[in-house]
Parts: structure tokens; C-alpha cells; sequence
């Protein structure tokens, strides 16, 4: 039975978060993917870890508040909360694919509709959206879940700011490997490759299998 009291609820998030992302990382360095950064200093090190509970803590709370507390908490509202959850955690994904675009170079009634494509251009080097899109979409899924699971969000809070930490320290404290291929194990973003993809998956059938929502928690269970 998933639910309890909201500190375990983000301590255990966030243990569940930092060790999924963990295992793709740690085979990523094992099998020559990725390898540990030994060049900088312990200051150094010091800055980067602060500066990755600073970014998980803001951005988990900031992104769970937006897209599953209000997006999702207002389309399960009218919706099946499956249906719910698949378009929220899509609208999720896809927003962290827009890119910056430059000014257009004349403004009128159809500047915006002619920018949207720029908005979502793959940048260069870029893989294309599979699999960051696939294994974004879970990790909001993933949350979603969570969020409906408990009635709260403070195990959903727990496991993005995990993830946050875990990929802010990753890109930093990681080079690439002698073997590295970013198809299976993705670049220092870790999430673009297929294996965290496959990791996800697994937290998404255990948390499916967790158990019963907590007393209380609105399921919508309607067709």
C-alpha cells in the first residue's frame, strides 16, 4: 500500500529517483560508455553537488506543481486518469524539447504560426526525439502515477528531484568512454540514450504493481 506520511513518501522518491537513474549510469561506466571525470578539484566537486540540490529541489517542486499537480490533476477532472496521465505526461515531454528561437524577420498576424516549427527543431547533433522523448514520457507517466497512487505529491517531488540531482552531477562528473555509444547509453544527458528508457520502464510496472491508492485518493475509475 503506497501513501504514509509525506516526508517517507519524499524520501523514499527521491531514493527511488537518484537509484534508477543510478543504474543506467553506473552500467553506462561499466560496460565503457561513460567514464568518472577525475579532473577537477574538491571545491569543485563541492560547487557542482550544491548546485545540483539547488536544481532538484527547485525544479522538482516548480515542474510537479505545473504539470501534475495542475495539468493533470485538471484533465483527470474530465477524463479517465489513464487518459490523463498519457496526455500530461506527452504535453510533459514535449516541452522539453522547445528550443530558443531568434526574432522573425518581419512581424505580422502570422509570425507565431511560422516560428512553431523552430520551436521544436532538433538541435544540431541531436538524436532526433527517440528515445529522450520515450523515456521523458515515462518519467512523467512515472509521476503521474505516483501523484495518483498516493493522493499527494510529495512522492512524485521525492523521485524528480532524484532524477534532477542524479543527471545535474551526471553531466558533469561523467566524460564519454572508450566504447560509448549514445544510442544505448546516451550522452551526458544520459536520459537520450535507450537503456534509462528500459530502467524506467521497470520503475513504471513496479510502481504500477505498488498497490491500492491511499484512503482518500481520487482514482476516477471511469471508462
Amino acid at each position: 500500500m503506497l501513501g504514509g506520511r509525506p516526508a517517507w513518501n519524499l524520501a523514499a522518491g527521491f531514493a527511488i529517483g537518484l537509484g534508477s537513474l543510478a543504474c543506467a549510469a553506473g552500467l553506462a561506466m561499466v560496460c565503457g560508455g561513460r567514464a568518472l571525470n577525475l579532473s577537477r578539484s574538491g571545491l569543485e566537486m563541492t560547487v557542482v553537488l550544491l548546485g545540483a540540490t539547488v536544481s532538484a529541489a527547485v525544479v522538482a517542486v516548480v515542474e510537479e506543481l505545473i504539470f501534475r499537480g495542475a495539468l493533470f490533476g485538471i484533465l483527470r477532472k474530465t477524463w479517465p486518469w489513464p487518459r490523463a496521465l498519457a496526455v500530461s505526461s506527452a504535453v510533459y515531454a514535449a516541452v522539453h524539447f522547445l528550443q530558443k528561437t531568434g526574432a522573425p524577420p518581419r512581424v505580422d498576424w502570422l509570425s507565431g504560426i511560422r516560428l512553431l516549427p523552430e520551436l521544436f527543431r532538433i538541435p544540431p547533433g541531436g538524436m532526433g526525439l527517440a528515445p529522450a522523448f520515450f523515456t521523458l514520457f515515462l518519467a512523467g507517466a512515472i509521476l503521474a502515477l505516483a501523484y495518483q497512487r498516493t493522493g499527494s505529491l510529495f512522492l512524485s517531488i521525492g523521485l524528480h528531484a532524484g532524477w534532477i540531482f542524479w543527471l545535474a552531477a551526471y553531466r558533469v562528473l561523467t566524460v564519454e568512454g572508450p566504447q560509448a555509444s549514445r544510442l544505448i547509453w546516451g550522452s551526458d544527458k544520459l536520459i537520450d540514450g535507450w537503456l534509462p528508457f528500459f530502467i524506467l520502464a521497470v520503475v513504471l510496472a513496479g510502481l504500477w504493481r505498488a498497490g491500492q491508492p491511499a484512503a482518500g485518493a481520487d482514482w476516477r475509475e471511469k471508462s
